[in-house]
């Protein structure tokens, strides 16, 4: 299992997107996974799947995306969302932050016939400090002990995007 920043390989297939996710998936692809799961479900996506077999840690707007677009895909979609048999490091995470009922799993997802492309990390700094303000928003939504933690910072960080974007809700 890879230990360092993550690599992320995404493999569209018939109605599915697939995001395989080795090493530490971080904020850092988060923008740029979101704005790709957005694109597949304006075009008919009805699968989103998030394979963590490698994925070795996740920090909180990797989560907080996760979050995002799975109530994306319930609610614009009303397709399926699913972590594939997350890695022992990532079901303890859950776990640590009550959010482990948050995620239907599945075991090992279909293979993919499709192409597969790495993701890169977003490169937009807009984009990239609003999907951090709207991460730790959805976050801050649950009814989870960590809400209130959460709610502080999506506030602070969203007081802070907005003062570096003046007249910029957001991308």
């Amino acid at each position: 299992m890879a230990n360092g920043p993550a690599q992320i390989f995404v493999h569209e297939y018939k109605d599915t997107l697939l995001f395989r996710v080795t090493g530490r998936g971080t904020m850092c692809h988060c923008a740029a996974m979101r704005r790709k799961a957005e694109q597949a479900l304006a075009h008919g996506a009805r699968r989103l799947l998030f394979d963590l077999r490698e994925c070795t840690y996740f920090d909180s707007t990797f989560l907080g995306t996760l979050l995002l677009l799975n109530r994306l895909m319930r609610e614009q979609a009303g397709g399926e969302f699913a972590l594939v048999e997350p890695s022992p490091a990532c079901r303890r995470l859950l776990g640590q932050m009550g959010m482990q009922h948050y995620f239907p799993q599945v075991e090992r997802g279909e293979e993919s016939s499709g192409g597969c492309c790495m993701l890169e990390s977003d490169t937009d700094s807009a984009s990239f400090k609003w999907n951090v303000v709207c991460a730790h928003q959805e976050l801050a939504s649950l009814p989870v002990a960590e809400a209130a933690t959460f709610r502080t910072l999506a506030e602070r960080l969203a007081a802070e995007f907005k003062a570096s974007s003046p007249g910029n809700p957001g991308p």
